[in-house]
């Protein structure tokens, strides 16, 4: 497998100057944005010697090349620095937060998974029809949503309006379960704890679904087109003389030839979710990576803004890889 090797290893490579320019990006305007860190830290009243004295405590009374270097070789050493807020290292306050939104976003795209594939395969099925309009415009309109206000009518409705789910957090006070993972319904299930499972849960579904709604109508769209081309070849009209019924045709051998590209896709969304979730999580006060950076943005804490850019950078590139590494072993077409 040479020229497998040959790919995933360009893919790495090309990996390193994408972080490189993200990372340049990031350090230049951060810094030249208005506002001082100082300020924010200490507040307005604080005095110009209190403030001379914590820019020169974080660095940044030094010149910003200096500044850009320095945290290159830290990051080389695997060090993303330490915030100027709580002067803890950046790395572990993400990973603190990294679990919650690993959680949210695996339960949000299962949710858009399912939703998309199944209006995908029944829109494709009933082909120009009234429903397949339907089925189309709602792609069309969820996708085009706001997420802020869809997860806000949630709140509204299911939470405020019916009582039915809570509208923030991600478990109630005294109900967390023993930390193994940071995934609380995985670690309830390892603790046979019912009850933290089931309040998660809670927690987890209308910020879970609100994501979902949103990012269901991609896969509807993409399940569908792939769907309608399959549907036209031989092979399904040889299954449909056989006698095999419709369902069978649309859900055994049909689906099973379109789902490559929309695994693809399932995989790119999953690592742009991880990036795209801060909305939902300010919405519902998700204690995840999101919120998190949100915070931190307002106190003008550059080296954990640059650590949560980095990280999500670095994961996203990964995750890519590895869907490119799929797909060229699926595909040997896609190594040349």
């Amino acid at each position: 497998m040479p020229s497998l090797r040959s790919y995933v290893l360009t893919r790495f490579i090309l990996m390193i100057p994408m972080i490189l320019i993200l990372l340049t990006f990031v350090f230049i305007i951060l810094r030249v944005l208005p506002g001082d860190p100082a300020s924010a830290i200490l507040g307005p009243k604080a005095s110009p010697e209190q403030k001379a004295e914590i820019r020169e405590k974080l660095g940044l009374d030094k010149p910003i090349i200096f500044q850009y270097f320095s945290y290159l070789g830290g990051l080389l050493k695997g060090d993303f620095g330490r915030s100027m807020l709580t002067r803890r290292p950046v790395l572990d306050e993400i990973l603190e937060r990294f679990p919650a939104t690993l959680e949210l976003t695996i339960f949000s795209l299962l949710i858009a998974f399912i939703l998309g594939l199944f209006l995908g395969v029944e829109s494709s099925r009933r082909l120009g029809s009234s429903f397949d309009e339907a089925f189309r415009f709602y792609a069309v309109v969820v996708y085009a949503l706001p997420v802020f206000w869809l997860g806000m009518m949630f709140q509204l409705l299911f939470g405020v309006k019916l009582g039915f789910f809570p509208v923030s957090g991600r478990i109630s006070p005294l109900m967390e379960p023993e930390h193994i993972t940071g995934l609380y319904l995985l670690d309830s299930l390892l603790t046979m704890n019912l009850a933290s499972f089931l309040n998660s849960l809670k927690h987890l579904f209308l910020p879970s679904l609100t994501l979902g709604i949103v990012l269901s109508g991609v896969f509807l769209r993409l399940v569908r087109g792939n769907m309608v081309e399959v549907l036209r070849l031989d092979f399904i009209r040889a299954a449909r003389a056989r006698g095999i019924s419709e369902r069978r045709v649309l859900y055994r051998h049909a689906l099973k030839n379109a789902l490559i590209p929309v695994i693809t896709m399932l995989g790119l969304e999953f690592a742009l979710l991880l990036g795209g979730a801060v909305l939902t999580e300010t919405t519902f006060s998700w204690p995840g990576v999101g919120t998190f950076l949100i915070m931190r943005i307002r106190y003008r804490d550059f080296a954990a803004v640059q650590g949560v850019i980095v990280f999500y950078a670095l994961l996203v590139a990964l995750v890519s890889v590895i869907v490119d590494m799929i797909c060229a072993f699926i595909d040997p077409r896609v190594r040349y």
